[in-house]
């Protein structure tokens, strides 16, 4: 009994992952996109977060189908360091770009010629972090199964999503109702936020090239 609920659980994690890889990648192209069309930089910022999010559930799914003999293990964390290197330079151009829009888009708010964010920013941000409360609700289901690790890993990604999305609700309104320069604001809070992430993926990097020196002087 304890064995089949083992297999249960490792079936509903593979579960988690495959659904938040789907719904995250679905999200980074719709916030990227409505951001860029709604004059919201802060949405476009949480859409590169939902990029790196998806790339972290695909991570974990990689990993935990990859047999577990030490040699093995040592082969994937050699090849995992360059996709971690791919999405890091990724996420690292485009948080520039939106830093350096945001504070073009500060400077024009001062002077009055800023548009407001469009009202599709605001729904589409709204919807956004009520799917990541689902995911997160649903993985709460799971946390403490077999794999409760890289599902809490999960979890805290969830969280993260939905604080941002949180505080691009409150830039936009914001930029609507208070000050224009309201969401470029949310936004670089946002690329602050977000610089622990990609330095993560370099220092992952960094732990495959050393992983990775056995195995070609082998």
């Amino acid at each position: 009994m304890e064995e089949q609920s083992c297999v249960h659980c490792h079936v509903c994690a593979d579960r988690l992952k495959i659904c938040a890889l789907v719904v995250s990648l679905g999200l980074s192209l719709t916030e990227g996109l409505i951001g860029v069309l709604g004059k919201s930089e802060a949405l476009v910022a949480v859409g590169l977060y939902s990029f790196y999010q998806s790339f972290i559930c695909g991570r974990a799914f990689f990993r935990s189908k990859w047999p577990k003999e030490s040699g093995k293990k040592v082969s994937i964390n050699s090849q995992l360091w360059f996709a971690n290197l791919v999405i890091g330079l990724i996420l690292l151009a485009g948080l520039a770009d939106v830093f350096l829009f945001s504070i073009i888009h500060l400077v024009k708010a001062s002077r009055g010629l800023l548009v407001e964010p469009s009202l599709y920013a605001f729904c589409a941000a709204s919807l956004a972090m009520l799917a990541n409360y689902l995911m997160l609700r649903y993985s709460n289901c799971i946390v403490r199964q077999p794999d409760g690790e890289t599902v809490r890993e999960l979890q805290q990604s969830f969280r993260f999503s939905v604080t941002t999305l949180a505080l691009v609700i409150v830039g936009v309104l914001l930029s609507g109702w208070v000050w224009l320069g309201g969401d470029a604001l949310a936004s670089i809070i946002l690329v602050c936020l977000m610089v622990k992430p990609v330095v993560n993926l370099f220092r992952d990097v960094l732990i495959g090239l050393k992983i990775k020196q056995p195995v070609v002087g082998n």
